[in-house]
């Protein structure tokens, strides 16, 4: 979700990196908090290798702790993308945990700390609070749009398609691919006839970041969807796209169908 650099934390009112390694549950469970967010928080290579990784699984086995720290230090509050590593794997292991304090903070005062609780909502997938990231979308912009809109996508709110196409329309080329990963994300195929669309966009980033993506969907449906009307070459590329496909998952009566339609570009001996 580009939430940031991967830089480590450059916070000095935190303890030296240089504390005792969370390498054993013992230390995990009874190091401060301060000393193992720091080293959670650090490249995971080289020493590193694996008390990088101890430390983050024992703040994750400390969550009840490690949530009223987190709000309490702002460590949300960053574009490193070391510490956004840490806090998903406390995300991923605690999901119900965390999730209160990514709510809480998507109406923090810092654009950053926003951000980095949008990229990491989508990683809980609970798409019950998908109103709640939809419901200041309209207010957003730049990343911080971007960021919602995939976020979305990622908790699969079939509900939120027609919010997340309403950005295919967008006069920013950057944030109408957004739209198309977003949709993409869904994985639903209701989200076909939107990312069809999109095929008829002005610039081909977009239209091909739309055909790089139907692989995701069934190839019945991606064939059922794909307008008569799409631009020719985008057209093309799909249907050759889906014979590849139909090859490989030998279906002989959905190539031979593939193979008629390509013929309408003399394609035919395919």
């Amino acid at each position: 979700y580009g939430i940031g650099w991967d830089r480590q934390e450059d916070n000095t009112s935190r303890a030296a990196s240089s504390q005792p390694a969370a390498d054993s549950p013992q230390n995990g469970m009874t190091m401060p908090l301060d000393s193992l967010w720091n080293i959670a928080a650090e490249w995971g290579v080289g020493e590193n290798r694996i008390r990088v990784p101890q430390a983050r699984r024992a703040l994750a086995a400390r969550v009840d702790s490690v949530v009223p720290y987190l709000r309490q230090e702002r460590i949300l509050d960053t574009t490193s993308g070391l510490a956004h590593r840490a806090l998903k794997v406390i995300v991923d292991a605690e999901p119900e945990a965390m999730t209160p304090l990514l709510l809480e903070t998507t109406a923090d005062s810092s654009r950053d700390a926003r951000i980095q609780a949008l990229g990491l909502l989508a990683d809980t997938l609970f798409r019950a609070h998908a109103p709640v990231v939809a419901a200041r979308i309209d207010t957003l912009a730049g990343r911080e749009l971007r960021t919602s809109l995939l976020t979305l996508g990622a908790m699969r709110s079939v509900a939120h398609l027609p919010l997340i196409s309403g950005y295919l329309d967008s006069e920013q080329e950057r944030l109408r691919l957004t739209a198309v990963r977003a949709l993409a994300a869904t994985y639903s195929r209701e989200a076909l006839p939107h990312l069809m669309r999109a095929l008829a966009d002005p610039m081909f980033t977009v239209r091909s970041g739309v055909i790089d993506r139907l692989g995701r969907f069934e190839l019945k449906d991606v064939l059922r969807e794909l307008p008569q009307n799409a631009p020719q070459y985008e057209r093309q590329l799909v249907l050759e796209k889906c014979l590849v496909r139909a090859g490989e998952e030998g279906g002989w009566w959905m190539k031979w169908r593939i193979r008629k339609r390509l013929q309408a570009f003399g394609d035919g001996n395919r």
